[in-house]
């Protein structure tokens, strides 16, 4: 072979290696991927687990089908979790835990969670987002974005709601009264239910009886609320309302039963421990779609049957409102997250940058109303939706279809 071609060659040789060895790069780089953890610091054993665990479920399923179906260029999100198991001292050594393994934004369900790191999600610069609302965590505006209506708003509504479809002529003011537990979110629902004693006209208000968390016996609540048309339950946690539901309808008691999309989250409980028909003309207000067909809600059942069996996504959907309307409350946070991440690209990701997206977020789906917060707004929407549990149908009747909130 002559010296040309043997030059040739070993051009070409080198050529190729280098070739291969570009292109082996770009595949690696193509397949590296900045992870983007979301810390949820959520309930995994306590009082609150029979709805949380299907909402972690939810979240995972989720990110799941964003990870593989629709992926954020450049980026793995990641779910890290800390048990909070119910108890208000573990929030700030699970917020320390998540931060400490890269967590930039931190999701929880509970508002008592919210209140304990309101400050330190402030100095820290990382976003807490929160799926329950209690007035600490959005005035004044803050670092906590609230993907739900206040408790007390979404009472109020409720009772607007009983004084416009009330028979007054054939049954007098409506009684009412309320029971729970003494905890931040229960003190909100009481204080919505208590907007009866400032319209005497319209309701006649017993009063409220908060025991302490933990109780699980109520004679002396039963009591005096025995002789109420309805009685609001401050629900948090499965316990409380089961427990209170079942006793009052062993004594005798008739009155019917009002709730939060908190109670709509222990719904699966409610029905094992109570009963259907015990349970009829329960009352719950939502800010989210639930039981009647939605294009979110098909989402959400959507990703049931693809990543459970049959039972087990029917199981996940019906029985309660963990996976579909908590789900969507994850479904607004991811979003935003996506919107954020997209804002800036994922190696520059960091809680600023979520704060950033987040105080100019918005969304909007077929057949809702807008979503969203501003730089003074840290509730995401101001309108809810009245469910009515009907024996009969074995299911819920939605009424005030997209009401706006009255907050007093």
């Amino acid at each position: 072979m002559s010296y040309k071609w043997k030059l040739a060659l070993s051009c070409f040789m080198v050529l190729s290696i280098v070739v291969t060895l570009c292109v082996g790069c770009a595949e690696e780089e193509k397949e590296k991927k900045v992870t983007i953890v979301i810390g949820n610091l959520t309930d995994l054993t306590g009082a609150a687990a029979p709805a949380l665990v299907p909402l972690q479920l939810a979240l995972e399923a989720q990110v799941r089908h964003i990870n593989e179906e629709d992926p954020i260029p450049g980026v793995e999100l990641k779910i890290l979790r800390y048990d909070s198991r119910y108890d208000p001292a573990r929030a700030i050594p699970g917020y320390d835990w998540l931060r400490e393994r890269g967590a930039e934004v931190i999701y929880t369900e509970m508002a008592d969670m919210g209140e304990v790191l309101l400050p330190f999600a402030g100095r820290d610069k990382v976003p807490v987002v929160c799926a329950s609302v209690t007035e600490p965590l959005y005035k004044p505006p803050g670092w906590v974005f609230c993907i739900n209506l206040d408790a007390k708003d979404l009472v109020v509504s409720i009772m607007e709601w009983i004084s416009d479809n009330w028979d007054y002529d054939k049954d007098g003011k409506p009684q009412i009264g309320t029971a729970g537990w003494g905890m931040p979110y229960g003190y909100r629902v009481a204080e919505g239910a208590e907007y009866c004693q400032d319209h005497p006209d319209k309701y006649e208000y017993v009063g409220s009886y908060l025991a302490p968390a933990g109780t699980v016996t109520w004679s002396g609540e039963i009591r005096a609320l025995k002789d109420c048309d309805y009685v609001v339950l401050t629900t948090p946690g499965a316990v409380q309302p089961s427990t209170f539901a079942s006793e009052f309808r062993d004594k005798g008691y008739t009155a019917k039963f009002i709730g939060t999309d908190a109670l709509a989250a222990f719904w699966g409980v409610m029905m094992g421990k109570v009963g259907s028909e015990d349970l009829d003309g329960t009352l719950i207000g939502q800010g989210w779609p639930w039981v009647q067909p939605d294009p979110i809600v098909d989402y959400m059942k959507e990703l049931a049957y693809k990543y459970y069996s049959l039972d087990r996504a029917d199981e996940r959907i019906y029985s309660d409102a963990s996976w579909v309307s908590g789900g969507i409350q994850e479904y607004i946070f991811i979003k935003c997250l996506q919107q954020a991440i997209e804002a800036v690209g994922a190696e520059n990701f960091d809680g600023q940058a979520f704060y950033d997206t987040a105080i100019n977020f918005s969304l909007t789906w077929e057949g809702a109303p807008d979503l969203g917060f501003t730089p003074t707004e840290r509730r995401v929407s101001r309108w809810m939706q009245v469910y009515e549990y009907s024996h009969a149908e074995g299911d819920f009747i939605v009424h005030a279809t997209w009401a706006e909130i009255t907050e007093e």
